[in-house]
Order: structure tokens, then sequence, then C-alpha cells
């Protein structure tokens, strides 16, 4: 009997094993940066239905006049697991945006200190920091394994973390400029996703009729690069571009499939 079983599950593993061009893996993105550089706007470029999570961002007013997006304004991380379990269920979106994951973890942290500590203005332990990791980590790989689109926003890290956060996962914080999130979020979500890029503002001095005229544009760092955390993934013949201008969802699907005309230097 053992022998037959076993049979049956070498059986059954065998079956799953596929070609490596039928795998179709989950579309997910993550865009980093500054306030005001353009996070949201690109997120909301993304195909409609499209159903924006608000995580305490307020920064809808750039996509106002955007049609087919839906908001949600997310005020406890109740609110992300309770959405969470009715987008399981089948909806009419073709994209969910988690708008930001920074804001996301302040979320986590006021919930381990009201659950452990009953108290808003405790500190945060090591244990606390660990307990947060897990819970965070697994909430969002169960966002990505949504059958929509997802897009995550958030802050570009500058400062040092919080006191205990680092030495619970890393002996010192890499100088490369990432997400604003802890290190062991980092470490689990930038992997995950099929594209990460940094949102920034380019300012430009162009001459015009004699006169210098600053311009400013909006671009998306996809390239490598020493210094900013950057990844697209996609065939290796494929030539990525260091970044891209007033970026959309349809220009980063170009680049995916090699058709991106660079204009960047325009």
């Amino acid at each position: 009997m053992e022998v037959i079983e076993k049979k049956l599950e070498i059986e059954s593993i065998a079956s799953r094993i596929r070609p490596v061009a039928e795998i179709v893996t989950p579309e997910s993105y993550l865009f980093y940066g500054r306030s005001g550089t353009g996070k949201t706007t690109l997120a909301c470029s993304f195909p409609t239905p499209l159903l924006l999570l608000d995580i305490n961002d307020r920064g809808t007013d750039s996509v106002i006049d955007v049609k087919g997006i839906e908001v949600l304004q997310c005020k406890t991380w109740e609110d992300l697991e309770e959405i969470y379990w009715f987008l399981e269920k089948g909806t009419k979106y073709k994209t969910v945006v988690l708008d930001t994951i920074t804001q996301m973890q302040n979320f986590g942290i006021a919930k381990m200190k009201i659950d452990i500590k009953g108290n808003l203005e405790a500190p945060m332990t090591r244990p606390m920091w660990g307990e947060l990791s897990g819970v965070m980590k697994n909430l969002i790989l169960m966002y990505r394994e949504l059958p929509y689109i997802l897009v995550m926003t958030a802050q570009d890290r500058t400062e040092a973390v919080e006191e205990g956060e680092t030495d619970l996962y890393m002996d010192e914080l890499d100088p490369a400029v990432g997400p604003a999130v802890m290190p062991s979020i980092a470490n689990v979500v930038n992997p995950a996703v099929k594209v990460l890029g940094q949102c920034y503002i380019k300012e430009v001095r162009v001459q015009k009729e004699g006169k210098m005229v600053r311009r400013i544009g909006w671009r998306l760092r996809l390239g490598p690069h020493p210094y900013y955390i950057t990844k697209i993934r996609s065939i290796k013949s494929i030539k990525i571009p260091g970044n891209i201008k007033n970026p959309t969802y349809e220009k980063i699907k170009n680049v995916l499939k090699g058709e991106y005309h660079n204009e960047s230097k325009k």
C-alpha cells in the first residue's frame, strides 16, 4: 500500500512540471520615491477598473480626473485585512494599488502597540518588530497572489531605521536607497515584484529665445544603478533604459516587450 501511495505522489508531482514558457507569474510592481514624485499618478495609469487603497496617504488629488478609479481610504490595519477578504472573493477590478506600504507599516506598528502593550505611546521592542515583520510579509504576499495586477508604492528610505529594527535582520544597513520599510520586509517584497523602480523629478535647463528656461520632468528609474535599488524581470536580451520619461503602465509594458523607444534624453 505504501509503495502505491508513494507512486501516486510522484505522479502527482510530475504532472505539475511545465515548460518555463507556460508559467504565468503574478504581475506585481513596486514604485518608491519622495512625496510628489508621481508614484500615485503612475500607479493609477494601470488597467481599470482600479481600486486604490489609500493607506493614510491622501494623495488622490493628482488622479481625481482619471476614469475607472475607485478609492478606499484605509484607516487601520483591520481595514487592510478586511478588504483583502473582499477582493479574494472576486471583484470587477483589474488592478489593486497599495498606496503606500510605508504607511501600511505604520498601521502595523500601531496594531502591535495596541495588541501587545495596550498603548500607542509604548516603544516597539525587538519581539514586537519580529511579530510585525511576520504579519506584514504574510499580508503583502497574500495580496500578491490575488488575481489582480498589484501595484505598491512606498516612500524612499533616507534616514536610519528605528532602534532595534536593523540589528534584528542585518548587521548594518545597505547604503543603497530603496523603499522605506523595515529591512526584513524589503528583503521579501523587493525580490517578489516583477518591476521595482524609483520615481523622481528631473530638472532640465534649456535655451529658448535667448533665455534659460527651467523644465521639470517626471522620471521612473529602472536600469541598474549603484545607489538606487531597481529591478525588472525580462529576457536578458532586452535592453532596459536607465529611466522612463513621464512613466505609465503602457511604457513599462513596452520595456518588458523590448519595444520601448527611449525618450529620456528628449
